[in-house]
């Protein structure tokens, strides 16, 4: 028991001493900075996509609210509010494109953190820029993806699950699994981001250690911001209306952080990986 505490401390010092080599505060609240001038253009782009279609917003909206802190949910609702007095499309498409260039410029500064992880930014600038951008557009996909199956979802199972002539088993299916599937999605998620972004190509199955703890973390996080803080932490009584601002801004800094930090764990893995190759190799 006590050589499994003196191996945890070792790995821990390791992930450690790469986070402060790696600067990974700095490049953490780079990175922020661009989501965040990202988020809200964005979202109201989805919501408003969502009702030109004349659908039900209400499972995107508690979606939301499952994920963000209650003052930021209750900002965003504001903002979106207010855009929704503008019922105009072009408009709506205007923001995207406003929220495409700090989005671009989040996946570059993302491009460059993992890599500075790694000890490798050999990417010439083209080539990050020309990442930056498929890598932008598959997110963007994966977002509407992901919000056309939380929409249309159930309906499509019913449909499938009737042709195959057994509907209630699909609502069990659908009520035990819906949560599991944005687990899925995020995890599929970091599993990309760490087997695309780095200079040093790997095994995706190599990634999946750090896939897995930043997917762990950051539903660990979301769950801290969105119940624990609103509990214990009364934001709105100490900062007022920029509550949503500063909780935002908290929540996608420690975001990074812990994307980060699974590329950390990533190169750990793939360090020992290598050490073992060679001594199977001796």
């Amino acid at each position: 028991m006590q050589q499994w505490f003196k191996r945890l401390y070792r790995y821990g010092r390791k992930i450690y001493d790469l986070y402060s080599e790696a600067q990974i505060s700095f490049l953490a609240a780079q990175t922020s900075f661009f989501v965040i001038l990202a988020f809200f253009p964005f979202v109201a782009f989805i919501l408003t996509l969502i009702r030109e279609t004349n659908l039900d917003d209400t499972i995107f909206m508690q979606a939301l609210s499952n994920m963000l802190p209650a003052s930021t949910y209750i900002l965003t609702l504001q903002i979106l509010d207010s855009a929704r007095d503008n019922k105009n499309l072009f408009i709506s498409i205007g923001g995207i494109a406003a929220a495409l260039w700090p989005f671009s410029k989040a996946v570059q500064s993302l491009i460059v953190s993992i890599n500075r992880v790694y000890g490798d930014d050999r990417h010439h600038p083209l080539k990050r820029v020309g990442l930056s951008i498929v890598l932008t557009a598959a997110f963007v996909l994966l977002i509407i993806v992901s919000t056309i199956l939380l929409l249309f979802g159930r309906r499509l199972g019913e449909i499938f699950f009737e042709y195959l002539g057994s509907p209630q088993s699909f609502l069990r299916i659908w009520d035990y699994l819906r949560y599991e599937f944005s687990v899925l999605v995020l995890l599929v998620f970091f599993m990309i981001l760490y087997k695309t972004i780095p200079v040093k190509k790997t095994r995706l199955s190599r990634v999946f250690p750090g896939a897995a703890f930043s997917t762990i973390l950051w539903l660990l996080l979301s769950f801290i911001f969105s119940t624990v803080m609103n509990r214990f932490f009364k934001f709105s009584s100490i900062y007022g209306g920029i509550a949503g601002i500063i909780l935002l801004i908290m929540w996608l800094y420690w975001g990074m952080h812990i994307i980060l930090i699974g590329a950390v764990i990533n190169v750990l893995n793939l360090e020992r990986v290598h050490i073992n190759i060679k001594r199977i190799k001796k």
